[in-house]
């Protein structure tokens, strides 16, 4: 049998950014983000009960998160110039954030795809 701990560090992670998420969204107004942020909670349920069906919520945050920050990204920067913020030192760091999100999006969907894999 497979370990566990990656699809577990996976499932708790992905817990760890939807429930905020979801708060924040409920008290801010935003229903489109809380209804988003289900996605991750759905599948750190089905990943922290070792279930197959729970990667595909962790792959579809995946495929939408990353490509909607990267095109938003590029669309900022075109709008903007460069740099955005005063210093190109301060615009790389306002990138950093973004960047491990869609880091920790790959890195998660690879270990849940590693695991369940025939």
């Amino acid at each position: 049998m497979k370990s566990s701990r990656g699809i577990y560090l996976v499932g708790v992670l992905s817990a760890a950014y939807s429930l905020p998420t979801i708060k924040y969204a409920a008290t801010s107004g935003q229903l489109w983000s809380g209804v988003f942020a289900l996605l991750p909670l759905i599948g750190a349920v089905g990943l922290l009960l070792r279930r197959s069906w729970a990667r595909f919520p962790i792959y579809a945050f995946s495929v939408y998160v990353v490509p909607t920050w990267v095109v938003y990204t590029m669309w900022f920067i075109a709008k903007k110039g460069w740099p955005y913020y005063s210093t190109t030192l301060e615009s790389v760091l306002g990138l950093v954030p973004g960047l491990l999100l869609c880091g920790g999006c790959a890195l998660g969907s690879w270990i849940v795809h590693q695991h369940f894999r025939p």
